[in-house]
């Protein structure tokens, strides 16, 4: 056994280039990258108003105070970086203080998985007006709440019209005002956490509306069950007229 034993100790020194100082590196754990994931909330460094919803593959969508919004996809290395690119869009028939309704945006920071978030970003719109804001943003409850079509079908009020989303995630309204119909679907991402993927798209708009007419919103959606009635919101982008756009919509449940 001593002899067994010596000989496959003579075996490893030489395996590792003999008896020299170098010594033997071990193996490193591997880096976990932290979940993006959540509803975050908080100021930048203007002053203003962000709300995000970004899911666990880190898909996002932000909305500024001023309804702007941007959305792509983000990504996590070294444990707890970010970083991305994505296009800052103006709601419709608004536009940033240069006259553009777009810009390219890119971003880095830190996430605390379920705490908070800091990112540097840089924006720089169609005519190369450029900024800078950084922002730090809070984790919200309400993001650990499940989802499924159960919970978020039945009927919300909009503006105008009334919106129905169906047992199979089927979204339906019309605006009595515009004429506006709505078509569209609702889907669970992640049934463990409160972020649905949605699309949908306006037909049969009269007036001012008819612009919408074929246009296509791809977003999300979450439930808010904090405040009383609960509360559907959806942020998306599309393009409209050769424009892309952000529509926000908070509608009550009925």
């Amino acid at each position: 056994m001593k002899r067994t034993f010596l000989f496959l100790f003579l075996l490893v020194i030489s395996a590792c280039g003999g008896g020299g100082g170098g010594g033997v590196v071990p193996n490193q754990p591997p880096v976990i990258n932290v979940s993006p994931g959540g509803v975050w909330s908080g100021l930048d460094s203007n002053g203003s108003d962000i709300v995000a919803l970004v899911t666990e593959t880190g898909r996002f969508h932000f909305i500024n105070e001023d309804l702007s919004q941007g959305s792509g996809v983000l990504t996590v290395s070294n444990g707890n970086q970010i970083s991305g690119s994505f296009q800052l869009v103006t709601q419709l028939g608004f536009t940033f203080v240069d006259g553009t309704t777009s810009a390219n945006c890119t971003f880095s920071g830190t996430v605390t998985e379920r705490q908070t978030t800091t990112a540097t970003v840089d924006c720089t719109t169609t005519l190369g007006l450029q900024s800078r804001v950084t922002a730090t943003l809070a984790y919200e409850a309400l993001y650990d709440r499940d989802s499924s079509l159960a919970l978020v079908s039945g009927n919300y009020q909009g503006l105008q019209e009334v919106m129905n989303v169906a047992g199979d995630g089927t979204m339906f309204s019309q605006d009595p005002g515009t004429g506006c119909v709505v078509n569209g679907q609702i889907a669970v991402i992640n049934a463990a956490f409160n972020a649905y993927d949605v699309e949908f798209m306006y037909s049969n708009c009269l007036g001012q509306a008819a612009i919408l007419s074929g246009s296509s919103f791809v977003g999300l959606a979450l439930l808010d069950n904090t405040v009383a009635p609960e509360q559907l919101g959806i942020a998306a982008t599309g393009d409209v007229a050769g424009v892309f756009v952000s529509i926000v919509q908070i509608m009550d449940r009925l």
